[in-house]
C-alpha cells in the first residue's frame, strides 16, 4: 500500500548515493600551486649554470637576454654585474657573458652567464650551442673533462613548455644582482683586487 503526503502526492524514491570516487577527473588537481588561488611572485633569481642533471630551456626572446660584463668571486662563486663605469678598472678580472634566462623542468628560473667571446672554444662554445638548442628543446649539459667541453643531451620527453615569468629583463636583473653590482672604479671589489 502506498502512502501519500498530506497533499496527495507520492514522495520521490530515494536516490542511490553517488560516491565522490566515481569521478576521478573531478578529484584530480592539475596544478597544486593554484589550489588556493595563490599568485606566485618572483622575488629572487639565481645567476648560475645549469646543474648536472637539470633539464632546462632557454628563452628564445632576445629581450630576455643581454651581453654584458660580470666578475665571479672565486671564493663564494657569486657572480657580480660590472657596470660600464667600473669596466676599465676591472678589465683584467671581468669577462663578457651572454646572460640568458633559463627555466628548469621544475619551473626554477635562473640567468646563465654564458661566455660571449666568440673566439673561446671548448667549454664556452659548447655552452653557447646548448643555450641555442635550449631555445626550442629541453636539454641538459654534462662536463666532459677529457674533451674539454660540455656534452649536450636532449631530453627524450619533449612535452611541456616553460612558463616564463611575466617580468622584463630589467626587473629580472634587479632580482639577480640586487647587492652584487660593481658600479664604480673605487668599489670595494675593485679595491680588493688592486691590493687595497
Amino acid at each position: 500500500m502506498t502512502t501519500s503526503s498530506g497533499n496527495g502526492a507520492t514522495p520521490p524514491a530515494a536516490e542511490t548515493p553517488v560516491s565522490i570516487f566515481d569521478d576521478l577527473d573531478a578529484l584530480r588537481i592539475v596544478d597544486p600551486a593554484n589550489l588556493a588561488g595563490d599568485i606566485e611572485h618572483l622575488t629572487y633569481i639565481a645567476v648560475r649554470k645549469p646543474k648536472r642533471d637539470e633539464y632546462f630551456r632557454t628563452s628564445p626572446e632576445p629581450a630576455l637576454s643581454l651581453v654584458t660584463a660580470v666578475w665571479t668571486d672565486e671564493e663564494t662563486r657569486e657572480v657580480h654585474l660590472v657596470a660600464p663605469a667600473a669596466r676599465g678598472a676591472m678589465a683584467e678580472s671581468c669577462r663578457a657573458v651572454w646572460l640568458i634566462l633559463c627555466q628548469s623542468r621544475a619551473g626554477t628560473n635562473f640567468l646563465w652567464p654564458v661566455t660571449a667571446d666568440s673566439r673561446a672554444r671548448g667549454w664556452a662554445e659548447s655552452a653557447r650551442g646548448a643555450a641555442i638548442l635550449g631555445q626550442r628543446r629541453w636539454v641538459k649539459i654534462r662536463g666532459d673533462l677529457a674533451g674539454g667541453a660540455y656534452v649536450v643531451l636532449e631530453a627524450a620527453n619533449q612535452s611541456g613548455e616553460p612558463n616564463w615569468p611575466d617580468l622584463p629583463l630589467t626587473e629580472l636583473l634587479k632580482l639577480a644582482f640586487r647587492d652584487r653590482v660593481i658600479d664604480t672604479p673605487d668599489h670595494a671589489v675593485v679595491r680588493r683586487l688592486q691590493g687595497y
